[in-house]
């Protein structure tokens, strides 16, 4: 979960350097250990955000092996939040009436109109070219190197615009559902 801070460009520059010399260490490890596609691509984003906001300073063999080490406790964490997240759907569907705003269901919202307002909104957090970067990739199919190329800019870039916007969704979803 990304905080409100901002990253220091800085701190930014630094992973993408990690993210330059171990990237396909680091997509390696989280594909061996993950088998769905969508999941790897999460964490692997997610773990760049985790560099951005979190500097590292070893080098060599302690980088690699810290690396490793930050990798699976990533996995780790991101399957206890998917279960949490499973344990409160489970709960909420056993507290919820048959309408959300109980005024019968005529008048009540449908969980797909819920559900697209809360989307739409967390859309509109983003700016034009992590919206970009995030359709291109995940609803067109590209890999990152054919985002960049058709946004004609550095693979890293289209990687930092997609990471950013992720976090910018989740935090907008997370602020509309109450978490």
């Amino acid at each position: 979960m990304t905080s409100n801070k901002t990253v220091p460009l800085d701190n930014i520059a630094a992973a993408e350097k990690i993210f330059e010399q171990y990237g396909s260490f680091i997509y390696s490890v989280i594909r061996y250990k993950i088998t769905d596609q969508f999941l790897v691509d999460d964490l692997f984003q997610d773990f760049f955000l985790t560099l951005a906001a979190n500097p590292v300073t070893l080098e060599g063999p302690k980088l690699k092996a810290f690396l490793y080490r930050a990798i699976i406790n990533d996995i780790r964490d991101a399957f206890r939040c998917r279960q949490r997240y499973k344990n409160l759907l489970k709960k909420h569907v056993k507290n919820c009436d048959f309408t959300i705003n109980k005024q019968g269901v005529k008048n009540a919202y449908s969980i797909e109109e819920k559900v697209e307002n809360i989307t739409k909104n967390a859309w509109e957090q983003l700016s034009p070219k992590e919206t970009t970067a995030i359709s291109l990739r995940y609803f067109d199919g590209y890999s990152i190197a054919e985002v960049a190329e058709k946004m004609q800019i550095k693979p890293g870039s289209v990687s930092r615009y997609i990471c950013v916007g992720l976090g910018k969704m989740r935090q907008s979803l997370n602020l509309n559902s109450g978490g």
